[in-house]
């Protein structure tokens, strides 16, 4: 009978590190911590040379941004599919992607510090956690599915598409969400200062809505102070209030120019710009238009 026991033993002792090993390689997460500025390509630029992978690794994967202000570019796309991790710890300098996110699987994505996320591109995330207490901006659209949450402490979280989020939303007093396109999301809690800005006139609440958020766009006109409708009175705000737009997306005031000048039959001409030309590129095409 003593035998048998510590047999029996045994075996549940092999089965369980069995089940280890085999679940370790998927749980695991491997950190790249940035070690200089430069291309994410290079090796110099990471602790150990070890370039962190922007595909399916096997493994979970932390990218590490601290001390002194380590400026990074990725030109490229970073794409997940495996269902492993795949987190950003940014907290100073830099990060630049000029591509697409596209991380299915969970995901924390901190800036803190001096920390800076950049992407030229899309964001999708599934189950994503977002803590964005510095700058994150996106030049494409966002788009996150599952369980996932947006807490913005801070910030701003910039976005120059469309925004859409089945997760949870939290704006602190002091954070700022700018959506230059549309806006789709569950605000779960919002201080009601108006830190919601969504440059279009279309937004939708997903329910339930917090009360200090709910209003009537189609009637309100009032100044964007105004507590009445915290977030109507953002959107659309590239007419209502362009000096905040601006400030998130850049001015949109145009100056005007006063054009004049001679065609010539060969498709020659001279062309005369009242007014300070510089930054502007111009040209004279024989059918007389002018960009």
């Amino acid at each position: 009978m003593v035998y048998k026991f510590f047999s029996t033993l045994k075996i549940k002792i092999i089965v369980v590190l069995t089940m280890v090993f085999y679940y370790l390689p998927f749980n695991a997460q491997t950190t790249y911590e940035a070690a200089s500025a430069g291309d994410w390509s290079s090796a110099a630029t990471w602790n150990g040379g070890n370039i962190p992978p922007i595909v399916n690794s096997g493994h979970g994967v932390l990218i590490r941004m601290q001390g002194g202000d380590k400026n990074i570019d990725l030109n490229s796309n970073i794409t997940v599919t495996d269902g492993n991790v795949y987190n950003f710890e940014i907290n100073s300098g830099v990060l630049s992607i000029y591509g697409d996110v596209s991380i299915n699987g969970n995901c924390a994505m901190t800036t803190q510090g001096s920390g800076q996320i950049k992407i030229y591109g899309n964001l999708n995330l599934a189950n994503a956690n977002i803590a964005c207490s510095k700058l994150i901006e996106v030049f494409g659209n966002v788009n996150m599915t599952g369980a996932g949450t947006l807490n913005i402490n801070g910030g701003p979280f910039i976005v120059h598409g469309n925004y859409s989020s089945s997760g949870d939303i939290n704006i602190t007093p002091d954070g700022v969400i700018a959506v230059q396109g549309t806006f789709e999301g569950h605000l779960v809690s919002y201080n009601g200062d108006g830190n919601l800005y969504v440059g279009t006139n279309s937004y939708n609440l997903i329910a339930p809505v917090p009360s200090q958020a709910v209003c009537n766009h189609a009637t309100y006109t009032g100044p964007n102070t105004s507590t009445d409708c915290p977030v109507g009175d953002f959107v659309d705000f590239s007419v209502r209030c362009p000096d905040i737009y601006g400030t998130y997306f850049g001015s949109t005031t145009l100056t005007s120019y006063t054009v004049s000048g001679t065609n010539y039959c060969n498709g020659t001409g001279i062309v005369i710009l009242a007014g300070s030309t510089s930054g502007i590129v111009y040209q004279l095409y024989r059918n007389g238009v002018y960009t």
